[in-house]
């Protein structure tokens, strides 16, 4: 218990706590589909790329910075203003449809995940200080990927997020990021929650 309240009285473990609120709350309004959602989870992402800096998790920081972030404004002035990547509902919802794609595809995108991975990890395994540079530019680069697969309503995104989840969880445990940790076994329920209601979604659509 002592090791616990030390921890959260520390700022970073004050910071990553504030972030994993705010990012719990942003994926539940989210899934309500309430335009505020964009606002809780811009703070978070950039709390939590300020916390992932500090221990040395460059890659991670970046993808918070200067991915995540924008896609907050862009996702959020798409639902204000109804610019959606497909047809557009008489509610102004996005009526895309859920697809799949093919094994060719589907190496494609693993083999520039993991070709790109290889040389983020490099560059900051050979240029700065970061921890775990490898582990890190893969958990940055499935992100990236798995966010662009979702913009499409590509099924395979979700078992893109759950596999990064998986990774994600020891790797901040290993840095005693523990409340991010949590944060990403949240993630790893949600993500295969998303999996399997896309697929009976997919089915019914296809009916």
């Amino acid at each position: 218990m002592d090791m616990i309240i030390d921890y959260f009285s520390g700022t970073l473990g004050q910071l990553q706590l504030l972030a994993t609120v705010l990012l719990i709350i942003n994926v539940t309004l989210l899934a309500h589909q309430k335009l505020i959602n964009y606002w809780f989870g811009l703070a978070g992402v950039l709390i939590m790329g300020y916390v992932l800096k500090e221990f040395n998790l460059y890659s991670d920081m970046g993808l918070q910075w200067f991915f995540y972030a924008p896609l907050q404004i862009v996702g959020w002035y798409m639902w204000k203003y109804g610019k959606t990547l497909g047809d557009v509902a008489t509610d102004g919802l996005n009526s895309m449809k859920i697809v799949t794609i093919d094994w060719q595809a589907r190496f494609t995108v693993v083999a520039l995940i993991v070709g790109s991975a290889l040389i983020l990890g490099w560059t900051m395994a050979t240029y700065t200080d970061a921890d775990f540079a490898y582990l890190d530019a893969l958990t940055t680069t499935m992100s990236i990927g798995a966010s662009i697969l979702m913009l499409k309503k590509i099924w395979e995104n979700w078992i893109i997020w759950i596999a990064m989840d998986i990774i994600a969880i020891p790797l901040y445990y290993e840095k005693e990021m523990y409340v991010v940790s949590m944060l990403y076994i949240v993630f790893l329920g949600l993500a295969t929650y998303g999996l399997f209601k896309w697929t009976k979604d997919m089915k019914a659509q296809n009916a």
